[in-house]
């Protein structure tokens, strides 16, 4: 108490230093100073005030509210009496007290700081940010060089989805107060929300710097290096933590997760073995042991782990569908099928359940069954292109067919077809039994621009099952026999233009031309060589050799009229013809 005994000045520098402990939340500290301060000045209003929410902050309700009766007593008009009781009542739970002192506060004192942040913290609390907004934002316009309604100001717009604001009060913030590490933290997580992670690390690093030695942070800055991918610097905070804290659980848990991730299954398995050390029931670290064993290729130690993580936790939605898939992937369907309803049960509208029923379904070749829980799981919010084309190869089966109906059934397998075209960007679960189907649809669906195409040709390969591929603005030719493949990709546009010409068989005209040579010699021979018929044999036969000379090529070429350039090439077959108008077609459609 460096105060005592200094009069009025040591008053004075007591009751400041009271308040800014009260402040900072160091109340047993600020009580020690504030105790003083009313031995000499019992009356001391402010005093009494600061002393009852020290008293407050320590749980001491009874004793706060004696100290705020006496300072009613002595000024009934004094404001921050009434904030003080809000205060109160607010940590007791008693809602509507608080409201009515902290309104009576206001009433005195419109820009009461207290009471303004009180009623935003009640209204916050009660899921009604917009409301809580109002006295957030009249708490900053009164008190624009303090940081922490700004902080509570950023919060609730974060909440409203308002983040660029949240992000201006937040720099504002840190302007007023750069060494504040909520400010920071706060700033991290908007920035992590709106997908920022490098700036979001940069602040949860500028925290980590004001308080090194916070587990808290630490976990928190490893989490976000986690989710932007550097699996590696996250392992490296947690480690950190682990040194600070060797004992907790949660971040061997974490950094066993990272192992996951990084499949090194092996050490991830001594991570969670040390957490099943301290807490055998801990479901989580069972599950976490069974993706390492999944890892380690041994199934059976995997579903031994993850039984017992649905026995410690049987509501655990994610310890469920684990087991749930991993018997699906065993062949134990009837497991999988008992374990997935179960999970529907708890969560009647999870598409996860309802695709895992319909693989299972599926697989067991009930298909009536299967195509309900594929339908339900898309109603769900499954978007998976494999439902999708599942879906569309059951309404091609016999069974689906007689069931909806054949038009039903064709109309169901299109449109869901066309929606799996559009999800699966790559092609990279298309049943071989749709592939046919696929391609006639895609011409319809897809439009790829020519270097999208470019970049996505090789995906094409095991897709198309002929030479040709057309897509609504560019084509795609394949030639050849696997692995000697040759594929062109053209813009349909250079074909709203075109000319085409055959060049026949060369073999076919060149025999053609010595059956009329032969035919030329025997009439040289039977006749007179200036005979008539011999004359017009020798012509023709003559005319046939220039003929299959000049065309050595079977092939239909396609190229641009207005530079005569070859665009493509097809062989010279009647499927070749159907092409070629198809294009035709097409091409005149587009350019329409």
């Amino acid at each position: 108490m460096d105060g005592e005994g200094m009069g009025e000045e040591g008053i004075l520098k007591n009751l400041a230093l009271g308040i800014f402990y009260q402040d900072m939340g160091y109340s047993k500290d600020a009580l020690q100073e504030l105790k003083y301060v009313l031995r000499v000045q019992p009356d001391n209003k402010t005093a009494l005030v600061y002393s009852a929410l020290a008293y407050t902050q320590e749980g001491n309700y009874k004793e706060a509210e004696s100290l705020l009766n006496r300072a009613l007593i002595i000024d009934s008009s004094y404001a921050p009496i009434y904030s003080a009781f809000a205060t109160v009542f607010f940590r007791r739970n008693l809602y509507d007290e608080a409201v009515l002192y902290a309104n009576q506060a206001l009433e005195i004192s419109p820009n009461d700081k207290q009471a303004l942040l009180l009623l935003g913290d009640l209204h916050y609390q009660r899921r009604r940010p917009q409301y809580a907004l109002i006295y957030y934002e009249r708490a900053v316009a009164a008190y624009p060089d303090e940081v922490q309604p700004r902080l509570k100001c950023a919060a609730c717009l974060a909440t409203l989805g308002r983040l660029q604001d949240a992000l201006y009060e937040l720099r504002r913030a840190i302007e007023i107060e750069p060494s504040l590490i909520e400010t920071h933290i706060a700033l991290g997580e908007v920035y992590e929300t709106i997908g920022e992670h490098s700036k979001a690390v940069e602040h949860f690093e500028n925290a980590v710097t004001l308080a090194p030695n916070n587990t808290r942070l630490l976990k928190r800055l490893a989490s976000v290096h986690e989710k932007a991918g550097n699996l590696h610097i996250a392992s490296q905070y947690y480690k950190k933590a682990l040194l600070l804290n060797p004992s907790d659980c949660e971040t061997i848990r974490l950094l066993a997760r990272i192992r996951i991730k990084q499949n090194a299954a092996k050490d991830a398995l001594e991570l969670y073995q040390k957490v099943l050390k301290v807490l055998p029931d801990d479901a989580e670290a069972h599950l976490g042991t069974a993706k390492a064993y999944s890892l380690l290729g041994d199934s059976e130690k995997e579903m031994e782990h993850l039984r017992k993580a649905v026995k410690m936790q049987p509501s655990s939605a994610s310890a469920l569908f684990a087991l749930a898939r991993s018997s699906f992937k065993k062949g134990k369907l009837d497991e999988a099928l008992k374990v997935a309803k179960k999970l529907l049960f708890m969560l009647p509208n999870d598409s996860r359940s309802l695709e895992l029923i319909a693989d299972v379904n599926f697989k067991m070749e009930n298909d009536e069954e299967a195509l309900f829980n594929y339908k339900r799981a898309i109603l769900a919010g499954c978007r998976k292109p494999i439902v999708f084309y599942r879906v569309a190869e059951l309404c091609e089966r016999p069974s689906i067919i007689k069931s909806l109906g054949e038009k039903q059934a064709r109309n169901d397998s299109i449109r869901y077809l066309r929606e799996a075209i559009r999800l699966d960007t790559r092609f990279e679960t298309v049943p071989p039994t749709l592939r046919s189907m696929v391609y006639r649809i895609l011409p319809i669906e897809r439009s790829f621009s020519l270097g999208k195409a470019l970049m996505r040709r090789r995906f094409f390969h095991r897709l198309l099952p002929t030479e040709v591929a057309l897509f609504e603005n560019a084509l795609i030719v394949r030639r050849g026999v696997m692995p000697f493949v040759k594929e062109r990709i053209f813009p349909l546009r250079m074909l709203s233009s075109k000319s085409t010409y055959i060049k026949g068989r060369f073999f076919r005209r060149l025999l053609f031309a010595i059956a009329i040579i032969l035919i030329a010699v025997f009439s040289i021979l039977r006749f007179s060589a200036s005979s008539l018929m011999s004359i017009g044999a020798c012509l023709l036969s003559f005319a046939a050799l220039l003929d299959s000379f000049n065309e050595r090529h079977g092939f239909i070429i396609v190229s641009d009229s207005s530079n005569g350039r070859e665009l493509f090439s097809l062989p010279a077959v009647p499927k070749a013809y159907e092409i070629i108008h198809h294009l035709e077609t097409v091409s005149k459609k587009m350019q329409g």
